[in-house]
């Protein structure tokens, strides 16, 4: 997240120009966990304003993991696997294409 965090704070003017969506990922399980939303999104938003955030479930692989890792997400009783939801992405990724799609176009400076 720090290198996220640093180029949203060098290109702040950019990005609170044009239209942005932001999506966490992370929680894991049935029921997905945590339920929370990130706790440090808000420097981000206040530098995005986003139209949309979504929180979508992920993937936590043990053999991708090292010992540490392997011993925090074993003591929080983490689920390992894949929890991805492919349909509900494709369709929020569909959604924004729409927005998109009817926008004016941007003049981007390019030939």
């Amino acid at each position: 997240m720090k290198r996220v965090k640093q180029y949203v704070h060098d290109n702040r003017q950019c990005l609170l120009a044009h239209p942005v969506w932001l999506f966490s990922s992370g929680p894991v399980g049935h029921p997905a966990k945590p339920q929370d939303p990130p706790a440090d999104l808000a420097e981000l938003f206040a530098d995005t304003a986003p139209r949309d955030h979504m929180i979508f479930a992920g993937k936590l692989d043990r053999a991708k993991l090292s010992f540490a890792e392997r011993a925090i997400a074993t003591a929080l009783r983490a689920q390992f696997g894949d929890f991805r939801d492919w349909e509900a992405i494709r369709a929020w990724a569909g959604q924004i294409a729409d927005v998109l799609a009817k926008a004016p176009k941007l003049a981007s400076g390019r030939g």
